[in-house]
């Protein structure tokens, strides 16, 4: 695989890019396409100045005509061009027109990042792609790869209808309705169709009898069932925000941290797409982990704030006669710092950071375990299909992430060892690694809970034991100040630990725990049989458990948002 570092404009490989797909015409007008490389130029230019952190990335199969252009175009403004090719090379080569293309197309490939292999047809062999109506099946497969996958669609065309299977009208059709094609292409084909935005350019054909007069014309489409434009922007907005905080924390890390072997030691695999994935993959585990602290630090701080100013209105209360209103002025002012504290946490998204980040960086931990054993499935695939919110930026970034990693030219075939070899390495690095943490996480946040509710408990004794001690002596505000108190940090203590889910934590912690301790035992008995079929799907299986937990996890903990205690 040839790689044109020129190519791009980001030094900073760990940044996920915005996925561009292009569908068109293959037979352009001549005099049109001056003016269609215009508008190309135009939308490229507009999206890069929209998301300035994020690179652009083009999936063209580099068909004649539209594809082709749209590639040269991205190519002269630094886009980066990943292939998606709708079956081999040799047998693609058959349908190009003449010498000069198989040419074009020869040399724009050596320019991309890779090739991704658009899926086989169920009905088809490999000998079959030989007959040409054969072939037809394929073009519809990178149709559906080039909706399904891409964050924009560019369209290329006329706007007339065509009952031609994997042409231009059916890619845009299937982009923004879906449809049973693209439905049954999905890993369930029960879930909803992925449709997303089309950028229409108006593109005549030479063959058309009529031939609009608005050639270069652009429209932007969106899903007509679908959420609304304002949805749309705000995932690739929330993408954008993301590579900001990636750009910003690579700025000041160490390089050596981002290598293949800080993730996969005592690893002899030499791979430039899974050293870039490796990298995104420590960024986003990174930045998790950063924004951890922040939110924990932030919580600990409101709980922190609201008791002093309990306390300073406590001592309002019952001694302003000697302090006058020192005891209100410092209630009032600490609530105020309680909430300047809530809306800086708030406004720079430290929770919504922690959690989705940490989704992405567990995306990638599966898909980069799947990869070495050889299950080319995306996580993107896998990962709250059922949830259409704000939250589909997630799949957007694991679909970006992971696009590069599945390029024809990198399958796991050019990874060292044998099949077996690489399931147990897979095994001991992510099913017995993952099995430890959780059980540590488990006993971890037991111990932590337990050490909260000490502490309650010992609170709510203590006031009940100041209030018996009140009943028998004179009153004294050494033991009426701080019996009012003690309920107050038991009443907080509570909140807390609603607040961080802590029993979530050790519910989920103790379910994957278990569910990677079963994993471990099954997966070590298919290789002692030397069955890496089993060991495949169990891995598999266990990859989407473990999606499906997260998800879980991240739902449950966005309904506990930061905010200023109550009550």
């Amino acid at each position: 695989m040839h790689t044109d570092t020129s190519s791009s404009t980001f030094d900073c490989d760990a940044c996920l890019p915005l996925l561009i797909g292009v569908t068109g015409h293959r037979d352009l007008r001549a005099d049109d396409e001056p003016i269609i490389a215009d508008r190309l130029r135009v939308i490229f230019t507009e999206l890069r100045e929209r998301y300035r952190s994020t690179p652009l990335l083009l999936l063209s199969s580099l068909a004649d005509g539209a594809d082709r252009l749209t590639a040269r175009v991205a190519m002269e403004l630094g886009v980066g061009l990943c292939v998606v090719l709708p079956m081999p090379v040799e047998y693609y080569r058959l349908d190009f027109t003449d010498a000069a293309s198989v040419e074009e197309f020869e040399r724009l490939s050596r320019r991309a990042i890779g090739s991704v292999l658009a899926p086989m047809s169920e009905e088809l062999r490999l000998d079959d792609l030989a007959d040409p109506r054969m072939r037809e099946l394929q073009y519809i497969q990178a149709s559906l790869y080039v909706a399904r996958y891409s964050h924009i669609m560019l369209a290329l065309w006329d706007g007339a209808d065509s009952p031609s299977p994997g042409g231009t009208h059916f890619a845009v059709h299937a982009r923004l309705n879906g449809g049973s094609d693209f439905e049954a292409s999905a890993s369930d084909p029960l879930d909803a169709a992925e449709v997303g935005v089309l950028y229409h350019v108006i593109t005549p054909r030479r063959s058309s009898p009529v031939v609009p007069d608005n050639a270069g014309t652009c429209t932007i489409e969106y899903p007509r069932s679908g959420p609304s434009p304002e949805h749309y922007e705000r995932l690739f907005t929330l993408l954008d925000e993301y590579n900001r905080d990636v750009l910003e924390w690579h700025a000041t890390s160490d390089p050596s941290q981002c290598a293949t072997r800080s993730i996969l030691p005592h690893s002899e695999i030499e791979s430039p797409p899974l050293e870039q994935f490796c990298r995104r993959f420590t960024a986003a585990d990174r930045l998790a982990g950063l924004y951890q602290h922040r939110t924990r630090r932030a919580f600990i701080g409101l709980f922190a704030i609201v008791f002093v100013a309990a306390t300073a209105f406590d001592v309002y209360g019952h001694l302003h006669h000697w302090t006058g209103k020192i005891g209100l002025v410092g209630y009032v002012l600490l609530f105020a710092v309680a909430w300047a504290w809530y809306r800086t946490a708030y406004r720079r998204r430290y929770q919504a950071k922690y959690l989705d980040y940490r989704a992405v960086a567990e995306g990638m931990r599966v898909q980069l375990y799947w990869h070495l054993a050889g299950i080319e499935q995306m996580v993107g695939e896998h990962y709250l299909r059922k949830q259409k919110s704000e939250l589909d930026w997630i799949r957007y970034a694991l679909n970006a992430a992971t696009i590069e990693l599945h390029s024809h030219s990198t399958t796991t075939e050019h990874l060292p060892g044998s099949m077996m070899e690489r399931l147990e390495y897979s095994y001991r690095q992510w099913v017995e690694s993952q099995r430890g943490y959780f059980a540590r996480i488990r006993i971890r946040e037991q111990q932590r809970l337990q050490r909260l509710e000490r502490l309650i408990n010992r609170s709510f004794v203590a006031a009940f034991v100041l209030a018996v001690v009140q009943l028998t002596v004179t009153d004294t505000y050494v033991i009426i100040i701080p019996m009012g108190l003690l309920p107050v940090v038991a009443g907080l203590l509570v909140g807390y630990i609603e607040k961080i889910g802590l029993h979530g934590h050790i519910k989920a912690s103790t379910y994957m725990a278990d569910l990677f301790h079963r994993a471990e035992r099954r997966i070590a008995d298919a290789l002692a049989k030397g069955s890496h079929h089993t060991a495949k799907h169990l891995l598999f299986e266990l990859g989407k458990e473990a999606l499906g937990e997260n998800g879980d996890w991240l739902l449950y903990h966005r309904e506990r948002p930061l905010e200023v205690p109550k009550g």
